[in-house]
């Protein structure tokens, strides 16, 4: 209900992946292409993805979204 379709995908989620969670106010104004070339550079500290998703969001504004956004990154990191 409230027009969200679940979606389901089974799959390793290896070191360096990266699942990013995001609504349509920034999902539906940002190509794949845009959204690959900012996470390619979200690194693996916290302080350089909080970057990606700000990064994330501002493209989505520049690409004419007005909408509320909310985007979420997890990535997994190595144990260094």
């Amino acid at each position: 209900h409230f027009g969200l379709i679940p979606q389901f995908v089974a799959s390793n989620f290896g070191v360096g992946d990266a699942l990013l969670l995001v609504t349509s106010g920034a999902g539906n104004y940002l190509l794949e292409q845009e959204i690959a070339l900012i996470l390619s550079g979200a690194g693996e500290n916290t302080e350089r993805m909080k970057e990606a998703v700000t990064e994330l969001v501002a493209m989505a504004q520049v690409n004419g979204s007005e909408k509320n956004m909310t985007a979420c990154l997890i990535k997994r990191v190595g144990v260094g």
